[in-house]
C-alpha cells in the first residue's frame, strides 16, 4: 500500500495572531550554548579540535594505506568530553605509536570493509528502486544507509514491512548479519516554519492562508551580481497543488509558531526537490534589501559565514549545528554522510545527525559544530508527523535525528551560485 508524504507543514496557516508560545530554554539561543547542552562542550577545546582536524586529513591516507581490511573512520567522545580516533579493520594493523599516541586511536576489528558496506548498500538500493519503479514492491523503505560504528548497512521502515524486508533480502543474496533493520513510524517530516537563520514563510501571491513557516539558509550571490538565499526545497513545493513561489520576511516577534506578514524578499527558482535535492533559491528582488555573509550566532547578534565544506569531508561522529526559527540553535553529532530517505519513492541522499527540530526549523543553515563551515540545510527529524522533537514542552519526542540537505550537490548543479562568506 503506497502512503502520502506527511508534511508537518500541512497546518501552518498565516495568521497574525501566535498560535501558540514556544517555551526554548535559554541554552540554545546561542551555538556554544546549545554545544554544552549536547554534552559538546569540549568540542572546541584546543586538543579536541587538532584531533577532529587530524581525523579529516588522514582519513584518505588511512583509508588508502588499508585497502580492502578499511571498514570505517569516526571520532567519539568520552565521558569527560575528550574526543578520541576510532579505526575499524577486518585484519590486524599496527599503527605508528606517535599517531596513535597524539589521536587517542583505538583500532577496532569489524568483520565488514567499508567498500562491502558500500556495494551491499548500492546492491538494495538499486533492486528496491527497480521494482519500486516497476509497482512490484509489496513494501516501502524509509532511509538507507552505512552504518559505520555498527559495521553494517541500516535499513528502515515500518515495523509491519520488517518480514517481507527480510525475506526480499535473504532473496537478493544479502547477508542477514550486513543488515541492521531499524522500524521508524513514518518518512520523515520535512519542518517547515538578510541573515542566515532569518525568519521567512513562504506563500502564493495574494493568498494568506497559503503561508507556511520556514528559515533561511546561507545568503548567496548568482552570477556576482544578484543576490539571494538558499533554503529548502519543500518550503516552496510542500502543497503541490499551490505554487508558493514567494518568499516574504516573518516579522513575527515568536517567528517559531506564528507568521506575520512582513516585506516581499523574491521569488523561488531553481528548486531541485523534484530531483532528489531538497535546495532551492530565492531572489532578493531588486536587490532592495542589504544581504551580508553573516548568520545568526543567537536571537540578535550575527558571526561570519566560513566556506562551504562537503559533507563527506567530515567524520562520523564530529559535531554539527544548526538554527532554526523554531527551537534556535540545536547541536549533536554526525550520524551518516550519505543516507538515502525516500519520500513517496522518490530518493534524496542526505546526511543525518542527532540533533532535534521544530517545525519552522527547514532550510536553516547547518553548520560544522567547531570551525563554523557551511554544510547544509536543514529539512526535518526522522519522526512521522511530529511537530517538534526538542522536549516534552515542545510536544517532543523520543527521536532526536534529524537530516539535512548537503550543500555541495546543489551547488554543483549552479555553478554560477556562490555562497556569501568572509
Amino acid at each position: 500500500m503506497r502512503k502520502s508524504v506527511l508534511f508537518s507543514t500541512a497546518a501552518l496557516f498565516a495568521s497574525a495572531a501566535i498560535a501558540q508560545q514556544s517555551v526554548i530554554d535559554d541554552a540554545f539561543t546561542t551555538r556554544a550554548g546549545a554545544l554544552k547542552a549536547a554534552g559538546l562542550e569540549n568540542a572546541e577545546s584546543p586538543e579536541n579540535k587538532a584531533i577532529v582536524e587530524s581525523a579529516t586529513s588522514n582519513y584518505e591516507i588511512l583509508r588508502e594505506n588499508l585497502g580492502d581490511s578499511f571498514g570505517g573512520f569516526w571520532v567519539e567522545y568520552d565521558e569527560n568530553g575528550n574526543a578520541y580516533q576510532v579505526l575499524a579493520a577486518t585484519t590486524p594493523v599496527t599503527v605508528a605509536k606517535g599517531y596513535s599516541e597524539n589521536n587517542r586511536l583505538e583500532v577496532v576489528s569489524v568483520k565488514y570493509s567499508f567498500s562491502e558496506l558500500i556495494k551491499i548498500r548500492q546492491q538494495i538500493q538499486s533492486s528496491y528502486e527497480e521494482q519500486y519503479r516497476n509497482g512490484k514492491s509489496d513494501f516501502e523503505l524509509i532511509s538507507l544507509y552505512e552504518g559505520i560504528k555498527s559495521n553494517v548497512v541500516v535499513v528502515k521502515a515500518l515495523p509491519e514491512y520488517k518480514e517481507a524486508i527480510l525475506l526480499w533480502l535473504q532473496k537478493n543474496a544479502i547477508p542477514l548479519d550486513a543488515v541492521d533493520f531499524q522500524e521508524q513510524d513514518g518518512q520523515s517530516t520535512l519542518m517547515a516554519t538578510i541573515y542566515g537563520g532569518q525568519a521567512i514563510y513562504s506563500a502564493a501571491s495574494g493568498i494568506a492562508s497559503t503561508a507556511i513557516r520556514c528559515t533561511s539558509g546561507f545568503n548567496v550571490t548568482i552570477d556576482t551580481v544578484i543576490t539571494g538565499a538558499v533554503t529548502a526545497g519543500h518550503c516552496e513545493t510542500v502543497y503541490p497543488d499551490v505554487a508558493r513561489n514567494k518568499a516574504y520576511l516573518n516579522v513575527s516577534p515568536t517567528p517559531g509558531s506564528s507568521t506575520v506578514g512582513g516585506g516581499y524578499i523574491g521569488d523561488f527558482l531553481a528548486n531541485q526537490f523534484g530531483n532528489g535535492i531538497d535546495a532551492v533559491l530565492y531572489g532578493n528582488w531588486g536587490n532592495v534589501h542589504t544581504m551580508l555573509p553573516k548568520l545568526k550566532t543567537s536571537v540578535n547578534t550575527y558571526g561570519s559565514v566560513k566556506p562551504v565544506i562537503p559533507v563527506d569531508y567530515s567524520r562520523i561522529g564530529q559535531s554539527v549545528c544548526h538554527y532554526g526559527n523554531a527551537t534556535n540553535w540545536r547541536c549533536g553529532t554526525l550520524s551518516a554522510v550519505n543516507s538515502t530517505e525516500y519520500f513517496n519513492g522518490r530518493p534524496f541522499n542526505v546526511a543525518r545527525a542527532t540533533f532535534c527540530g521544530g517545525q519552522g526549523d527547514s532550510g536553516g543553515p547547518v553548520v560544522h559544530g567547531v570551525s563554523r563551515n557551511a554544510m547544509g540545510i536543514y529539512m526535518g527529524v526522522t519522526v512521522a508527523g511530529a511537530t517538534n522533537t526538542c522536549g516534552a514542552s515542545l510536544g517532543g519526542s523520543a527521536s532526536k535525528e534529524s537530516i539535512f540537505q548537503p550543500l555541495k550537490p546543489y551547488l554543483d548543479i549552479y555553478t554560477n551560485v556562490k555562497i556569501m562568506t568572509e
